[in-house]
């Protein structure tokens, strides 16, 4: 076989491997977080692509190709991830397949399958999942110290461009005005 045609055959197997361990993943542990088992199958995928790439080699790969097979994969699996998140949580999506399932058409419908509230408990429930949350003393604490240093730099960088976080704030939802002020 010629190499470029291994690397067709590599390029159209990665992401189909991660779809097929995930969906076997969700088969024997139901009620997992999705993006966790969805991290758990492209972790999984590594042996089966350089099992396959050293099928089609018909023998051991040099370094330079377990270097691309390593790379073809690491990204196809990390599109496939974004992809997949992007389903799981993308407001538009969940709306036009509650359409398509339940034919919802008035507004008031729509409002009801898409409270605000269960989207934040959803989200807050899927970061206590994943780890990077936790609730002490009814309050939601970052784990570990990771998102604390990324929330001090983007605040930071916010500040360097001119655009602070207060200002974000009201721009989103103006403050109620302040009794000092009056």
């Amino acid at each position: 076989m010629t190499l470029l045609f291994e690397m067709l055959v590599l390029a159209v197997c990665s992401p189909l491997i991660v779809a097929l361990i995930q969906a076997l993943l969700f088969r024997l542990l139901p009620g997992q977080s999705p993006q966790g088992m969805t991290m758990v199958a492209m972790v999984l995928g590594y042996p089966a692509i350089f099992a396959i790439a050293i099928l089609i080699n018909g023998g051991l790969l040099p370094v330079a190709q377990c270097a691309y097979v390593f790379l073809l994969y690491s990204f196809a699996a990390y599109t496939y991830f974004h992809v997949f998140n992007m389903s799981e949580t993308s407001r538009r999506i969940r709306l036009l397949r509650a359409l398509a399932i339940a034919g919802t058409s008035d507004l008031k419908d729509v409002e009801a399958v898409f409270d605000e509230r269960d989207m934040m408990q959803a989200r807050l429930v899927r970061l206590v999942a994943l780890g990077q949350i936790e609730r002490v003393r009814n309050e939601y604490m970052p784990c570990g110290r990771t998102f604390a240093i990324a929330g001090m730099v983007l605040y930071q960088l916010s500040e360097l461009f001119g655009t602070p976080w207060d200002s974000i704030r009201k721009w989103k939802r103006p403050a109620p005005p302040c009794i000092a002020d009056k």
